[in-house]
């Protein structure tokens, strides 16, 4: 959490989206929705990060050769931010420390 929002994987489908939850006005908004999964989000306020399954052979956050890699999204431009892009799992990612909000 930071910023007043929250943000949480939403896994109703076959695979796991980013959404983001305004905590004064309780209204929930997609960050990042595709035909793969994006799981484990984190934010600052003003970035979301999150393991994202693009290139991934499968689902499992336990198998460690998948191809999951680090992406953020700036919240005021919606541009996504490609931060690796390497074999094998790449996951629990968090903003800078020092940029954190409080919520």
């Amino acid at each position: 959490m930071g910023g007043g929002i929250m943000v949480y994987s939403d896994c109703k489908a076959t695979n796991c989206d980013i959404m983001s939850l305004d905590l004064a006005t309780r209204k929930a908004t997609p960050v990042k929705q595709t035909a793969w999964p994006e799981q484990q989000p984190d934010t600052d306020g003003t970035y979301v990060v999150w393991a994202d399954g693009a290139a991934s052979k499968g689902v499992s956050l336990e198998d460690r050769t998948n191809d999951d890699n680090i992406v953020a999204q700036h919240r005021g431009s919606k541009t996504d931010i490609h931060i690796t892009n390497a074999p094998n799992m790449h996951n629990h990612p968090q903003p800078p420390r020092n940029n954190r909000a409080s919520a």
